[in-house]
């Protein structure tokens, strides 16, 4: 029976007092009821230690588990480690989940024989709204289906007005997740692991890096060349706060994250190539380098409060695709209008900067 299949859901925080009462709420209140609940209190400076002792004393499902601070990968990898249950998820602390969420995604995988369900998330961003509303909520499919392209790809099982099911294939997960939204298939497996439940088996003996930022990318990667086939889940279950209004943006910020995606980047071509995808390395470059674009676009309009040594690390990285220009920008995902973008950033940079707005 589904019933006594065990999930071990992982939440992981670090000074999130506001949000993490509800995240907590949102887990314990689940229709599914079979659930062992991680908590990793990741070293918070808050009130956020006391809160998940509260809730501890409230629900014996709960073990906690108080650390220092050693970043979201690692305390992922404690998550795992102590985690006993057939399937595995994740929630962050400052996000919180439907109550039928569970339910869903693991009957999606059970009925279906998958190793991974994912669905789609809303995302929400703080607000100042004359009403007084907190948020601005917005629904989106990571990953979608159409049915008059490529239907071959997938296992169609149900359509309803709100909820789209289908099956990935092996053979497709990676390309759907490499080729992002620029594939026209229309199948996104982003790196995000809070959107989705894991078989124990295939992420019980792969870790989260001990990185600052991207430290799911490497393990988004290696859990799908385990899995044998996915469920997507079209209807969004997860809430997912972004912008948070407390949110800090520490000096030196942006060009840690830089460095960070540079290095994540060489190791995501490296895995490729070891796990004979050599297919998927112009579109893994493609979306890389139109997401530089994009940062180098976002830091220029700041104008006078533009970080011009970060702007110009931006410039030397991006201007390495030149040297594979056509491979890259000729790929299957490629995009006509991407392509004539960059190649006006690189033969006419001051033109090009004029008319960003």
């Amino acid at each position: 029976m589904v019933s006594d299949l065990k999930v071990s859901i992982i939440i992981t925080c670090y000074n999130v007092e506001k949000y993490l009462s509800k995240c907590i709420e949102s887990v314990i209140n689940q229709t599914y009821k079979n659930l062992e609940i991680i908590i990793i209190d990741d070293g918070s400076r808050d009130k956020s230690g006391y809160i998940c002792d509260y809730y501890e004393g409230q629900d014996d499902r709960i073990r906690l588990v108080h650390q220092n601070n050693s970043g979201p990968g690692n305390a992922r990898n404690v998550g795992i480690e102590m985690a006993a249950g057939d399937y595995i998820g994740f929630v962050d602390g400052d996000d919180y989940i439907e109550p039928d969420m569970i339910e869903k995604m693991l009957l999606g995988i059970v009925q279906n024989d998958c190793d991974i369900a994912a669905c789609g998330v809303f995302i929400e961003n703080e607000s100042d709204n004359a009403d007084g509303s907190r948020f601005v909520s917005k629904a989106v499919n990571i990953g979608s289906f159409d049915e008059s392209k490529d239907a071959s790809v997938v296992s169609y099982i149900s359509k309803e007005e709100d909820n789209t099911n289908m099956i990935i294939n092996k053979e497709d997960m990676m390309s759907f997740y490499v080729n992002e939204n620029g594939s026209e298939k229309g199948i996104d497996l982003a790196n995000t692991v809070w959107n989705k439940i894991y078989k124990a088996e295939i992420v019980k003996n792969v870790k989260f890096q001990n990185r600052k930022y991207y430290e799911d990318i490497i393990f988004a990667m290696s859990v799908l060349a385990k899995a044998t086939k996915a469920v997507y889940i079209a209807k969004p279950l997860y809430h997912f706060i972004a912008d948070r209004g407390d949110g800090v943006i520490q000096k030196g910020y942006i060009r840690e994250v830089l460095i960070d995606r540079l290095s994540v980047h060489k190791e995501q071509l490296q895995f490729l190539k070891d796990n004979k995808r050599e297919d998927l390395i112009f579109p893994l470059k493609y979306n890389f380098y139109n997401k530089l674009l994009e940062s180098y676009d976002e830091e220029k309009r700041l104008k006078k409060e533009a970080n011009e040594i970060y702007i110009e690390e931006l410039v030397q990285e991006i201007e390495k695709c030149d040297e594979d220009f056509y491979r890259i920008y000729h790929c299957d995902i490629a995009q006509a209008k991407a392509r004539n973008k960059m190649q006006r950033f690189l033969k006419h940079r001051k033109i090009y900067n004029m008319f960003l707005k």
